[in-house]
């Protein structure tokens, strides 16, 4: 496979919510080149592993010591370093909140598609939550991202909110529930996490036509990079 059939397969792979969210922008210009960037990316780091073992901190299925030590025998300097800088920060989050998480429900996932074109497949957005607890007697997906900056706009933070509304709250076992999107990113002039949250509900949904507008311009943006690929 050639170099830019492996990168129109990248583009092309599901990609989680909060990824999705943070190419997606009120222009087409400003989509169309995120996804441009993201198309050339040669290595696209990911903190899988880490979300999954602040998981395995929420179920109290480990210790953080058991992490850390598990992070520092890492082969990667790059999951060495964030997993140091992440795995305390939300333990202390932990600390601060009476969190009931329920490993049963570690693996669940929803799918919301966007149409791109009649010879491309729709493109799947995957709404997984990194894990599940009970608050006040309610499911409550928890979403967490690591990134160091905190690059998400205002309105990247409603659209992620919009899409966790209409997707996995729509269940019938999440009716009534709400949803906490976690962030951890660099403090100022420091190596340290500041961790933040808010509820998807705190933010008033796009209307139909609004998203509908947004994934018209995802659509676009993808379709426009696909051909500049192939013409490369």
């Amino acid at each position: 496979m050639d170099i830019i059939q492996q990168k129109i397969d990248r583009l092309l792979s599901p990609r989680s919510v909060i990824n999705w969210t943070s190419i997606n922008f009120p222009r087409s210009d400003d989509t169309e080149e995120a996804i441009w960037k993201i198309a050339n990316l040669l290595n696209l780091p990911s903190l899988n592993s880490i979300y999954a073992r602040c998981s395995r901190l929420a179920y109290r299925q480990s210790t953080i010591e058991e992490e850390m030590e598990k992070i520092r025998r890492s082969k990667s300097s790059y999951i060495q370093t964030m997993g140091s800088e992440i795995l305390p920060a939300f333990q202390e989050f932990l600390s601060t909140r009476q969190i009931d998480a329920i490993p049963d429900l570690h693996e669940f996932t929803d799918y919301i598609h966007i149409y791109i074109g009649d010879d491309i497949p729709d493109f799947p957005i995957r709404i997984r939550p990194s894990f599940i607890a009970i608050e006040d007697g309610k499911l409550t997906p928890y979403f967490l991202t690591g990134w160091s900056d905190l690059s998400l706009s205002p309105y990247q933070k409603q659209l992620l909110s919009t899409v966790i509304c209409n997707s996995i709250l729509t269940h019938q076992d999440f009716i009534g529930s709400d949803a906490m999107i976690v962030v951890m990113p660099r403090m100022e002039y420091s190596n340290d996490r500041d961790v933040r949250w808010w509820k998807a509900r705190s933010y008033a949904s796009l209307t139909d036509d609004q998203f509908a507008d947004q994934a018209s311009r995802f659509q676009r943006g993808l379709v426009n990079t696909i051909h500049r690929l192939r013409r490369s």
